[in-house]
């Protein structure tokens, strides 16, 4: 019995570690992430390179409504990077009366990866609207 709780310390610790290793996705920072009444826009999505190395991603598609609840869901699992922006796309009041389109903007990056190909997805509402191949550093 002196051994079990040493033991059970070591498994704990090394569960934690490995979680830890595997659900590493580094950080997203988000710069732009509303909604607004617009005229004149229309859909884009665009991902570049930083010079740093990180991932940016910035675009806008359209809402069923410009007070629409934007989130998002950022995964980077080894090479594959998944950037998916959401919409709440509530319906508009039967009082609303303004013409505009509805437009979700978004602008964010990543931090600086290590150097690598990643196959980088964007997704609108979990719907893949851009999937590219990103490679940064030097690659031996």
């Amino acid at each position: 019995m002196s051994r079990f709780w040493p033991v059970v310390t070591i498994v704990f610790l090394v569960a934690l570690v490995l979680l830890a290793l595997h659900f590493d996705q580094g950080s997203l920072n988000i710069h732009d992430l509303e909604t607004e009444c617009r005229f004149d826009s229309g859909q884009s999505s665009n991902i570049g390179l930083s010079d740093a190395g990180a991932v940016t991603f910035n675009g806008a598609f359209f809402v069923d409504n410009p007070d629409s609840e934007l989130d998002y869901g950022y995964t980077r699992n080894g090479g594959q990077i998944t950037l998916n922006v959401r919409a709440s796309n509530t319906p508009l009041p039967d009082s609303y009366v303004d013409n505009c389109k509805g437009i979700a903007r978004y602008s964010a990056s990543t931090e600086p990866l290590p150097p690598g190909s990643y196959t980088v997805t964007l997704q609108h509402n979990g719907k893949t609207v851009k999937e590219q191949v990103i490679s940064t550093g030097s690659q031996s």
